[in-house]
Parts: structure tokens; sequence; C-alpha cells
């Protein structure tokens, strides 16, 4: 592979870029003195990302269709990553703002560790040097997320991303891009090495941090990705707990609220133990997720997600969900309460401010799946369906469902066809990197899919698995009168599944991806 440079460009120059497009801006002020562990304790609050990535991975997901021109469209930026486009509207979302987000979490994360060894490595600093390890590698995993094809027997050959390792003192710096495998060994490391150092013990709010359930959930969700099967379970136990079932969603008691915001503040509540690690980021997401022109539709819902069937029952069971009723157009979208739109005033006299919005990245119910995925892969069935049905038990608590059996997987998805697109199923062809190597295989994995997809709704997660399994997507638009007809499709190997680098951040010397 040819040798990839990027400028790195440690302050505007020029004012070349405004400032909220400060997407390289990634060396943290050089005049702070980070000097104190507690002030390395608070450089770390900034070692997250600020920007929210489910508005990017959402909607170029399946999870979206385009429904009719006589519904608004109420979010352009939502319309592009629909369409898998590279040219924005000027938003929090855009690119090049997410982008430069995860970049500036990465350089005060680097800033926190050389603090950290000027102020000589002492033990009562290693809890800190732990979260920034896990911070740095999470905001570099979700680069790769977005940006990067997804790991695979290839990746030696694929594009990664820059690996920031240390600040900057030079305003202009030349960094290989260097391949996917050595970006995910980079990952693979810092993890390592911070993953044993992390004490809940350091923070005030342990769930905005990387604490140690939301750490080993991380573990385990990257080494799923990684192909890391049994450190995915290893991992995952670890922020399961022994007693599994009491650290899981009390979805009763969400489903009992009576508004969908006060499910979203369940959702999102910091003592409810299913949630392991929240982020609170300025995006316009909670606004736009629930519906518009392009959003996930009862078309979706009904053959699909919410309410399609599945081995254990109807899922309406499972989940129900809100419906958004837009004017003169009623129930378009359908939605599962969990991104709420908050304002906060920065000029009281102006009423002027940001919306931003508060998110669970982790929770206990999604890394159970992934535990549940990771023993299908080394073809422990046994283990893989205590955890999906553990999973079933409690999102039917009170309510009636089958309990699944290898018989009954196969049964069910052997009777329904593969998905087309004017005849949806929950069953997609899925095209992997690794080897499907029988039916009962494919069988349990559309199994763990499909919970996932439902599980995991707004949140962006459908997209990495998209890519993980090589399923291809079509562009469907769905008329007042139910006519599917097809704008565009996604097949397994199309470069567009790596998002291409924003246009400004190209513009100052950065590889594009392929095209």
């Amino acid at each position: 592979m040819k040798r990839i440079y990027i400028i790195i460009i440690g302050f505007l120059i020029s004012g070349l870029f405004s400032s909220c497009d400060e997407y390289l801006d990634v060396m943290p002020d050089n005049r702070t003195t980070i000097d104190t562990p507690d002030k390395v304790a608070k450089l770390l609050v900034s070692a997250y990302p600020d920007r929210l990535h489910f508005m990017v991975m959402e909607p170029a997901s399946d999870n979206y269709d385009e429904n009719s021109d006589n519904l608004a469209n109420n979010s352009l930026i939502k319309e592009a990553y629909y369409q898998w486009r590279t040219d924005y509207e000027s938003t929090n979302d855009k690119p090049e703002t997410v982008f430069g987000a995860h970049y500036r979490a990465i350089a005060n994360a680097n800033l926190a560790l050389e603090s950290i060894e000027e102020l000589g490595n002492t033990p009562d600093l290693q809890k800190y040097r732990g979260e920034a390890y896990m911070a740095r590698a999470y905001a570099h995993f979700l680069l790769a997320n977005i940006w990067c094809k997804h790991y695979s027997t290839n990746s030696d050959n694929d594009l990664g991303m820059p690996y920031m390792k240390a600040t900057e003192k030079d305003a202009y710096v030349m960094y290989e891009r260097g391949t996917l495998s050595e970006f995910y060994a980079n990952i693979n490391d810092d993890i390592e090495a911070g993953l044993p150092l992390i004490d809940d013990n350091a923070y005030k709010v342990p769930k905005y941090h990387f604490n140690r359930k939301a750490a080993n959930a991380f573990a385990a969700r990257f080494n799923l990705y990684y192909g890391n099967y049994d450190k995915t379970i290893k991992y995952a136990s670890e922020a399961l707990g022994v007693d599994v079932t009491k650290s899981l969603r009390d979805w009763p008691t969400m489903r009992s609220k009576l508004t969908s915001d006060e499910q979203c503040n369940t959702y999102v509540d910091v003592t409810n133990p299913a949630t392991l690690m929240l982020m609170a980021n300025v995006t316009d997401y909670g606004r736009y997720y629930k519906g518009g022109r392009y959003s996930h539709n009862l078309y979706i819902a009904n053959n699909e997600t919410l309410y399609a069937s599945g081995p254990w029952g109807k899922t309406d069971v499972l989940m129900g969900g809100g419906i958004w009723t837009p004017g003169g157009n009623n129930e378009v979208g359908r939605f599962i309460p969990k991104a709420n739109e908050y304002f906060r005033v920065t000029n009281p006299i102006g009423g002027t401010g940001f919306l931003y919005g508060i998110h669970a990245v982790f929770t206990t119910d999604e890394i159970l799946l992934c535990r549940a995925e990771a023993y299908i892969m080394k073809q422990d069935y046994t283990n893989a369906l205590i955890d999906l049905n553990m999973f079933l038990a409690n999102y039917f608590k009170g309510r009636s469902f089958t309990t699944l059996t290898l018989n009954n997987v196969n049964s069910f998805y052997d009777g329904v066809e593969y998905w087309e697109f004017d005849k949806p199923t929950v069953k997609k062809r899925l095209e992997p990197d690794f080897p499907i190597v029988d039916k009962t295989h494919e069988n349990m994995l559309h199994c763990v899919l499909q919970l996932r997809r439902v599980l995991t709704l707004h949140e962006g997660l459908r997209w990495p698995d998209i890519k993980r399994y090589g399923i291809e997507i079509y562009r469907r638009k769905i008329d007042e009168s139910g006519v599917v007809t097809v704008k565009d499709r996604l097949p397994k190997d199309d470069p567009r599944r790596a998002f291409q680098i924003p246009v400004s951040v190209l513009s100052a010397g950065f590889e594009p991806n392929p095209r």
C-alpha cells in the first residue's frame, strides 16, 4: 500500500476554517498546564466525543426507508446519510463536526497520558491512565465504524485511520494513514493496557465514564467485531455479572410511562443497572429520529422489526414502540423512545443555546446479545440459547413467549423466504467474511441479528452489523398507496460502506476512501 499522509493542524491557520469546522484541531491548548491529579481527572471529562455517531450510522442502515413526497423532509443531513452522499448541510451532526469531535477527544486522552507521565506515573494516577487508554481506544473505534471498512481477513490491505498516540508540538505533522489491521491492533493494545487499571472510585458519576462494567462492555463489543470470541465471552461476562437477570433493563416499568419523553428519560436513567455508560452529545438527533420522510416506517416495522414475528412469537408484544404523527400524514414513523431533545441556554437574555442529548452507548441487554453471538460463532448453541432465552424472558416479563430451542429456531427460519425489496422478511442473505458452517449456524445467526436489530433500533449499531455480515441494502421509496420502488442499492462490496472522508478534511491532504 502506498504511503498515506495527512496534515494535522494544531490551530486554525489564516482563518481557513470556521470554529465549527475544527476537524483537525486535535492539539489541546499548549498553554494549559495539567500538573495535579485533579486536573488530569477534569481533563478526562473531555476525552469523550461531544458529537453523536447515531445520526451518521442509523440512517445509513436498512432501518430507514424513504416515505411519500407529501411528507416534509425534516432533516437534510439525515437524507444525506440515508443516501450515502458526500454533500451535507451545516448542522451539529455533519461529518466534519463528528470527525473533529473524535480526534479532539483523542487529543485530550493523549494529553492526560502525557501529564500522568510528567507527574511521575504514581499509583494514585493509574485509574486515570486506565480511563485515558479506554477513551482513546473508543474514539478511534467509532472512527473506524464510520470511515473504514469492517475488520476482515482483507484488513491488511484496507485503509485504517491515523492512530494518534501523542499530542502535537508542531503546527504541521505528517502521519501515515496505515492499514485497518494496524488500526485495530492499536485499539486492542489500548484496551488491554487500560482495562485492568479502571477504578470506579475515580468518579463521582461513574456512568459518564469508562467504569469497570462499561469498559468490559466496550472490550466485549470490540472483540466481537475483531473476531476474538473467547475474549468477547470473557469481557461480556465481567460486564454482566454473576446474576445477569438483575442487571437487565426493566422493560415493564419503561412501558408503563405515559409519554415518550418519560420513557426516554427512563431509558437513560443513570440509576438503571442496565445502563452501563452514558454520553452527553451536542446533536439534533432527538429532534429528528422519530420520523420524517426518511425514517423507520410502518412498512419496515411490520415486516422486519417491531411487529414482525420470530421463533419466540410476535415481536410487537416484545417491544411496542411509539408512533410519529405529523400533520396530514399520520402513523409514518415507528420508534422506541430513547433519545430526548434537550436545550442548553448559553445566552439567557437572547434565549439562545444549543440542542443536546443524553444517550446510552453501552447497555447490559446489548452486551448479553454480544455474548450470545460469540457463543453462536463458536457453535456453542447450548450457551447461546441460554443467553437468548434469558434476554427474551426479561423482555417478555409478565407476558408469554415461546422458549427458543434449536428445533424451533431452525423450523422458523427454514420456513421464511429470504428478504426481497418488495417482499420483505426478517431473513436477509448473510455474506460475511467468515464461513457459515451449516443451516443451524445460519439460523442461529438470523435469530440473534433479528433481536439485535430490534433492541438497538435508533442507536446506530445496525450499520456495523450490516458491514460485518455483508448484508445488502436497498434504498426503497414507499408511496402513500404502498407501492415500493428501488432508488439505489448497497451491495456487499460497495465502497460506500466506508463513508467518504469529509470534504474539508480531504482538502487538508487526507487520503480519500476508494470510490
